[in-house]
């Protein structure tokens, strides 16, 4: 009778095994969510690419300026000065990058989205025919960024039958926009852009820059 009891009792506890589960706790991640929302902080690109351990930063409304050690791959052009939203994610205590090579940060961080930043008084027109002339070339709303592409010695505005169109010259080479910020055509193209602007008559040199 003892035997059957301790055998019963063996069962058990070999049953009770059987179905324990091991339980692994992860290891706490390197960095912590600074807020659930993506792309709120509004940040200005700061030009270091003269070092090479820099490259661009960002610099919170406050002031604080941020060093990524990761970003996203974005299609967005950089440059001193362009306005953009992030989100980002700061180091813990445990995980702490507090030194670079770079050395004019406040803080090293992830950066996890980047977004254009669209300013809510832009008064953009919608179509052509509501175009005005551009009376500050980096105040407008696209020109800074073919600005930034193209790198022209001289913007040239051009009154058309719908709104203006605008010229960025860079030696011999013209790129032809619109007035809404859409590329036409360019003569490196090896197309019909030399005879198109040759229609659109004589324009008016309202930026000229040092590249």
């Amino acid at each position: 009778m003892r035997t059957y009891i301790s055998l019963a009792i063996v069962l058990t506890l070999l049953l009770s095994s059987c179905n324990t589960t091991k339980v692994i706790t992860p290891p706490q991640a390197q960095v912590q969510d600074v807020d659930t929302t993506p792309c709120q902080y509004k940040a200005t690109l700061l030009d270091y690419t003269s070092n090479a351990n820099c490259q661009f930063l960002f610099q919170l409304e406050d002031g604080t300026k941020l060093l990524p050690s990761s970003m996203p791959t974005v299609d967005i052009p950089f440059y001193d000065k362009k306005v953009v939203l992030i989100g980002y994610r700061a180091y813990d205590s445990e995980n702490t990058k507090t030194s670079s090579k770079c050395g004019v940060e406040d803080k090293i961080v992830e950066i996890t989205c980047i977004q254009e930043w669209k300013d809510p008084s832009d008064t953009t027109p919608k179509k052509h025919e509501d175009c005005e002339p551009v009376k500050n070339v980096f105040k407008n709303s696209w020109m800074p960024d073919v600005v930034n592409a193209v790198k022209p010695q001289k913007i040239l505005e051009y009154k058309y039958d719908l709104g203006y169109l605008y010229i960025f010259q860079k030696a011999d080479a013209r790129h032809l926009y619109d007035c809404l910020g859409n590329k036409m055509c360019d003569t490196d193209d090896n197309g019909d852009c030399s005879s198109l602007i040759s229609t659109i008559g004589k324009g008016k040199v309202i930026q000229v820059l040092r590249n």
